[in-house]
């Protein structure tokens, strides 16, 4: 059995989609499986200048005003960002989060029309393993990415609740790190089963587009 600890920054602002909920599944995967897991809003500049610490790294999607407070309490906040990225810190930008972080780093940046919709995408070019959301944004970029050990998506809420193989990914990332025994299989654990089970239904019952939103 091992803690795990994971954080959420500034959980208050950037939570308007339910994005907070991830760390909720991520700590109900650990649970079932044995470990301790252990909860942390960081907000305060020696948390933020120190994210390495932490096992996996959120941060959801906020309104204007939200980051623009954000940005008045932790000026140094996109900086902290970028160096958890370039240390191989394990975590998760959502949505604006992710806009914020590409232009930060000066990449090249692009907004068209706004599409509001059911989406699905992949990590890897032609993978059958595709993420499903919903998807409300004016950004041109891809359903999700990977920047270093970070997960980056424009799909809103929570991405694990809907996405069993890619949960079952950071989980084991997560395990792997720790030197840890990766998972194989749900199978022995009814509860994660149910969920896929429920996903299942959930994805079939919705018409979405099959395609990056490119």
């Amino acid at each position: 059995m091992a803690e795990f600890n994971l954080a959420s920054i500034f959980a208050g602002h950037l939570n308007i989609e339910a994005d907070q909920a991830n760390l909720i599944v991520l700590r109900h995967w650990l649970r079932a499986l044995g470990h301790e897991v252990r909860l942390h809003a960081v907000y305060r500049d020696e948390q933020l200048a120190n994210l390495e610490s932490f096992d996996f790294v959120l941060v959801g999607h906020g309104v204007e005003s939200a980051w623009h407070q954000i940005d008045n309490l932790q000026p140094q906040f996109q900086q902290h960002i970028s160096h958890a990225i370039s240390t191989g810190t394990s975590g998760l930008l959502v949505a604006s989060a992710w806009d914020r972080y590409v232009k930060s780093i000066s990449r090249p940046f692009a907004q068209g029309e706004r599409k509001s919709l059911f989406a699905s995408g992949s990590i890897e070019p032609d993978s059958t393993e595709q993420v499903f959301g919903y998807v409300n944004t004016a950004t041109i970029s891809p359903v999700i990415s990977v920047e270093g050990d970070f997960l980056l998506t424009q799909l809103h809420g929570p991405i694990f609740a809907k996405n069993s193989w890619l949960t079952m990914a950071v989980i084991n990332r997560m395990l792997t790190k720790r030197a840890l025994q990766p998972i194989r299989s749900i199978s022995d654990h009814e509860s994660l089963v149910k969920i896929a089970e429920l996903e299942a239904k959930a994805i079939a019952a919705n018409e979405y587009a099959n395609e990056p939103l490119l």
